[in-house]
């Protein structure tokens, strides 16, 4: 290893309060493909290692762009992944596909097949066509649901038994596709009120995503549904984590004297105020994830400041009233705005606000309208700082847009020529981010194992995309940016989702012809 990469990692273990003592033969990989920043703030990431630190112990694999050359070599001891015999990928984004293959390239298991490769995550569980080719077993739905089953397999069997042995028994599990295994049938797995695990050792860091968080999901699903959103259409009700035994002196605890709640939208907690005040009597310094501009008075911004929280996000996701409601987002300018003003009477640095171009029915009007209503949050700001994030819409599995276009390139730099010279002109901080990723990521979302294919020889012999999709006679132009109807087979339409396919038509029809 280069003596810059050596110090690079010293670096980051020299930042980490780590429960998990260091194993002497360790049986899992347990794999993230994007940044030590990112893969520290996920919780898929870190159920993956309380897991496997009850069988056999794990070793941590990273993929740093600064480093790429040492994709695939574990991060305590430089061995590769073909070292281990289970490797296990938590996947949350689809353009981290590119990464996951560089990784099993270089570490040895991309072509070889000796290693078990297990893939989860959520971009793998809204469409994991194009993860199968490279994965022996692909989990679907929540990691613990799989988890618990999967011990049981492990505790009959053993760690060291061999591959095809452990995937006989894994067969029988209803939320895995396997090799050969029929696919009708299949169905998302989803925790219920008895299944949400507990609060789960973690390792944490002050380099983390959210800094040195000790993180609690309290939330999954989200009632409000909105037709964009995967979150929200996997779950038909939302499960809320019961917290009610908030309870010692932060002080004796440091790896929980910070606490970061996430969720989809962690203040639909119905005892979201209790949760917080609680944790601001006894000293806890809070991170929030995500909130709702219609659910935030002044008691629990009061509450949020005194705990720590310094800077708020709110996703308006469109710039006015009616696309919003199209969408399914039922929340209107005037209550953002006044929600920017309470956020900055009371002090808080900064206000992050998500905004998406590319939804259905869109126009430039709907562009104009998004600087339209930044420029009207920043009047409302005193010191508070504004800092605006643009993303691409991508259509999702199992919601209603999964029948809409994705945006074509030509409309992409129109319409973020009109955002770059609005948003410049308004002098606040902005983000948008790029077409090629979003084209990716929309491939990846619609697409069917062939495309997975293409992504290995894109992202290991550095093929041309467009000219491998034309090669294998993908018509990409269809797939992308043609308006779906009822009868469009899509890869996913064997997986038994909470929503029927039928229901989820008549939701994007209302949306389409009756916006509002």
């Amino acid at each position: 290893m280069t003596k810059g990469y050596n110090q690079f990692v010293a670096d980051l273990i020299e930042s980490e309060i780590n429960p998990y003592p260091g194993f002497v033969k360790p049986a899992a990989a347990i794999c993230f493909p994007n940044h030590y920043e990112v893969a520290t703030a996920n919780l898929g990431f870190s159920h993956l290692a309380y897991f496997f630190s009850e069988y056999g112990g794990f070793e941590r694999f990273f993929y740093f762009k600064k480093y790429p050359d040492y994709a695939g070599l574990s991060f305590e001891s430089g061995r590769k992944l073909k070292d281990f015999p289970i490797i296990a990928f938590s996947i949350p984004y689809e353009f981290d596909i590119i990464n996951t293959l560089k990784m099993m390239d270089r570490g040895g298991v991309l072509d070889d097949l000796s290693n078990l490769r297990i893939a989860g995550g959520a971009a793998v569980t809204l469409n994991p066509y194009p993860f199968k080719p490279f994965f022996d077993i692909i989990v679907l739905g929540e990691g613990e649901m799989f988890f618990r089953q999967f011990s049981n397999i492990l505790n009959k069997l053993g760690v060291g038994i061999g591959k095809e042995r452990i995937l006989e028994e894994v067969r029988s599990i209803q939320s895995v596709m396997i090799p050969g295994k029929k696919e009708s049938g299949i169905e998302i797995a989803l925790s219920g009120e008895d299944d949400l695990s507990d609060v789960i050792p973690q390792i944490i860091s002050t380099k983390a995503h959210f800094g040195d968080m000790h993180l609690i999901d309290i939330c999954r699903g989200c009632r409000f549904k909105c037709n964009f959103c995967a979150s929200g259409n996997i779950r038909a009700k939302p499960l809320y984590r019961e917290m009610n035994n908030l309870t010692g002196d932060a002080s004796d605890t440091p790896e929980m004297s910070k606490v970061g709640l996430i969720g989809s939208i962690v203040s639909d907690h119905p005892d979201f105020s209790r949760i917080v005040t609680d944790y601001a009597k006894l000293g806890v310094r809070l991170g929030i994830s995500s909130l709702r501009a219609d659910m935030l008075d002044d008691d629990i911004l009061n509450i949020l400041y005194n705990s720590g929280v310094k800077s708020l996000t709110l996703a308006p996701e469109a710039g006015n009233d009616a696309l919003r409601k199209r969408i399914g987002k039922a929340i209107t300018d005037e209550e953002f705005i006044a929600c920017a003003r309470r956020i900055s009477k009371l002090g808080f640095n900064s206000i992050k606000l998500y905004f998406m171009i590319g939804l259905p029915g869109e126009s430039n009007d709907d562009i104009h309208s998004i600087t339209t209503l930044c420029g009207r949050i920043l009047k409302a700001l005193n010191s508070t700082r504004l800092q605006v994030s643009i993303s691409v819409f991508t259509p999702k599995a199992h919601t209603p847009f999964q029948f809409a276009p994705f945006m074509s390139n030509e409309f992409y730099r129109e319409r973020t020529g009109i955002l770059r010279q609005e948003l410049t002109k308004l002098k606040c901080r902005f983000s948008i981010s790029g077409y090629r990723e979003a084209f990716i990521s929309a491939l990846l979302s619609l697409g069917d194992k062939r495309i997975g294919e293409i992504m290995k020889t894109f992202a290991i012999e550095g093929k041309n995309l467009k000219s491998e999709l034309k090669r294998q006679k993908i018509d990409f132009e269809s797939l992308l940016f043609s308006e779906k109807d009822l009868d469009y087979r899509f890869p996913w339409d064997k997986i038994k989702g909470v929503f029927s396919k039928g229901s989820l038509y008549s939701r994007y029809e209302r949306a389409r012809k009756n916006p509002t």
